[in-house]
């Protein structure tokens, strides 16, 4: 799982605004930073909206995506690539 921090919020969404979140949170997961003003992520996964969810298989290859947060769908595609958790 990787999470992309997409700049909403130039005075927020900088460096140590974002490694404070995923202190506070406990993230485990890699975090992905836009470029300072640009979108460079949002456009290699086509994120159109926040939240946005990928799932990536293990060739690399995007096995899903749709905008916001569906736990159903979610499980049903991580089910396509074999997830058994």
């Amino acid at each position: 799982m990787l999470a992309v921090n997409r700049v909403l919020d130039p005075n927020t969404d900088d460096v140590p605004h974002v490694k404070k979140f995923i202190q506070e949170f406990k993230l485990k997961m890699p975090v992905a930073l836009n470029g300072k003003d640009k979108n460079d992520v949002d456009a290699a996964f086509g994120m159109i909206g926040s939240p946005t969810t990928v799932l990536i298989g293990a060739d690399g290859k995007v096995v899903d995506a749709w905008e916001g947060f569906d736990e159903k769908r979610l499980m049903a595609a991580l089910a396509k690539v074999g997830y058994q958790g």
